[in-house]
């Protein structure tokens, strides 16, 4: 809703005059959203923004440092805001930034899941989006998925580099996940890019990168459970409300004996 909707709505907006406060926002949250964005390429194409379709997010520690930075910056020059000048629609609207700009804050810096979890870096979805959706002509979706092709190999290459410890169960599904990305490259992206040797080059990184996970399997010893601080994190800032897993456990167990007793 913030991101496919707030954004347009603010682009074309007819509303000539507002408080300083209001226009203090919603410079701030346009700011936002475009660096959200850019992060992430491959979740703007899905949502529809096309800016960033020639690019594959830089997952790397530099670029992780660099987007906990920035997101920092934007939370600081929310708290700035008056909040109490803004209409009750921008106040929901500053409070939905708020918390996307955290969670984004927390995957960044604590889950940090490139630095274990392979499937992050499968470039799969960034290419399917592209050949399956027909926003644009055949050309230009062309170009970028060209450019995107083109990027494959250095972002496979940087995934070798960041991933550390990693967990089987993870390293299992990105290597099937894997195949699924080749077929797609020797399949429906080559009739649309119609360019062997790009073809060639992006379709072999990937299956060297399935390879090297191969190769690492018998050393993916780390849990895949997150531990109990990062699982609360990462369930509060999913469900944004206060529901603890204790809390959440309690209500299932409930709920079980209630089943049971009807």
């Amino acid at each position: 809703m913030l991101f496919k909707n707030l954004k347009n709505q603010w682009e074309v907006s007819q509303v000539s005059e507002v408080n300083a406060a209001t226009q203090q926002f919603k410079t701030i949250a346009t700011n936002a959203i475009d660096d959200l964005l850019s992060f992430d390429p491959v979740f703007a194409t899905y949502l529809g923004d096309h800016r960033f379709d020639d690019l594959l997010p830089d997952l790397t520690e530099k670029a992780r440092g660099q987007q906990a930075q920035k997101i920092t910056d934007h939370l600081t020059e929310l708290d700035a805001v008056d909040d109490l000048e803004l209409s009750t629609s921008d106040q929901i609207d500053l409070e939905i930034l708020r918390s996307r700009l955290t969670k984004s804050q927390f995957e960044v810096s604590e889950l940090r899941a490139a630095t274990w979890n392979p499937m992050v870096w499968n470039p799969g979805t960034a290419l399917h989006l592209l050949v399956s959706r027909e926003f644009a002509s055949e050309p230009e979706r062309a170009r970028s998925v060209r450019a995107r092709l083109a990027a494959i190999p250095g972002f496979l290459t940087a995934a070798r580099r960041e991933l550390g410890e990693l967990t089987q169960i993870h390293t299992e599904t990105a290597i099937t996940q894997l195949a699924g990305t080749s077929r797609l490259i020797e399949t429906e992206v080559a009739d649309l890019v119609d360019d062997a040797d790009l073809v060639s080059t992006a379709h072999a990184a990937v299956i060297e990168f399935s390879v090297w996970l191969t190769e690492q399997l018998p050393k993916a010893q780390r849990s895949p459970r997150l531990g109990e601080r990062l699982y609360a994190a990462t369930l509060w800032h999913g469900l944004d409300d206060g529901t603890s897993p204790t809390m959440l456990l309690e209500a299932a167990e409930a709920h079980l004996e209630k089943v049971n007793l009807a």
